[in-house]
């Protein structure tokens, strides 16, 4: 009898701190947003890590669907979709001085409630895996937020 073999990718609901990874060519990681005239919140879709990863720490941002690959015994995070409060976009009408897609996220607001433990545990992990120096643009250094 063969042994079935388990899907290679799974749909999560929930976060509970799985790491975030990528998957494919820069050309194939996208990023769209999508909102109407009477929607009081914004659909974000994205497969970059450093955008997942700013999302899945921000505090209003509401996860309706994440895509993680099975790696080992655990899982990675490689595509999310969500929702924001319109209140946290904004469309500069000058271009930042860099192109690069971490820059147009903003400074995280502080956290109404502390993170679970599986969530500061994977949080830290991601840390000490090098992540440490991430920075992200924020109005402050002149570059407006747009997430």
């Amino acid at each position: 009898m063969k042994k079935r073999k388990r899907p290679q990718y799974v749909v999560l609901e929930e976060y509970h701190g799985e790491p975030v990874g990528e998957e494919g060519s820069p050309e194939e990681k996208e990023t769209a947003i999508g909102f109407n005239t009477r929607a009081d919140k914004f659909v974000i879709d994205t497969q970059e890590g450093t955008i997942m990863r700013w999302l899945l720490r921000h505090p209003h941002f509401e996860l309706q669907r994440a895509i993680a690959r099975r790696e080992g015994r655990g899982l990675k995070i490689i595509h999310v979709i969500g929702t924001l409060p319109i209140g946290c976009l904004l469309l500069k009408g000058n271009p930042r001085n860099t192109s690069s897609h971490a820059r147009v996220l903003g400074q995280l607001p502080r956290a109404e409630k502390p993170p679970s433990e599986a969530v500061r545990r994977s949080l830290e992990g991601e840390k000490s895996a090098g992540r440490r120096g991430e920075t992200y643009g924020t109005p402050e250094d002149g570059d407006g937020a747009i997430l």
